[in-house]
């Protein structure tokens, strides 16, 4: 993998009433999105980053956990994060070429409903 981004949301509406100063925050459900970019390797390395049922979106979407660490050393304290999403469907997909790099990228969008961090 080259490249991978998550956010997580929850949309926030503020709600005013008519003929006072009163202010009501309204919460929405909050959802993620993310991206990941990778480079599509030698024959046979080519297996599918996501679980089969991130492509079914009538099957309420897979889950998928993405893990990180900082370091390369076994020497180091290495801080680490750990992120599950559920209800991950994947939204696009997309392939890129340049001139100069001669290598095929392959781009992935997805949607999820939740999320749990752990570091």
């Amino acid at each position: 993998m080259q490249n991978w981004n998550v956010a997580y949301n929850q949309q926030v509406q503020e709600l005013f009433e008519i003929g006072s100063n009163a202010l009501y925050w309204a919460k929405g459900r909050p959802s993620g999105t993310g991206t990941l970019g990778r480079i599509i390797g030698a024959k046979g390395s080519g297996a599918s980053f996501f679980p089969a049922d991130a492509f079914d979106l009538c099957d309420g979407g897979a889950t998928m956990t993405l893990t990180a660490a900082s370091g390369a050393c076994d020497n180091f304290n290495v801080n680490s994060v750990r992120i599950t999403m559920s209800g991950v469907v994947v939204t696009s997909i997309g392939f890129s070429m340049q001139v100069a790099d001669v290598r095929l990228i392959e781009n992935f969008q997805w949607r999820f409903a939740y999320m749990e961090l752990q570091g």
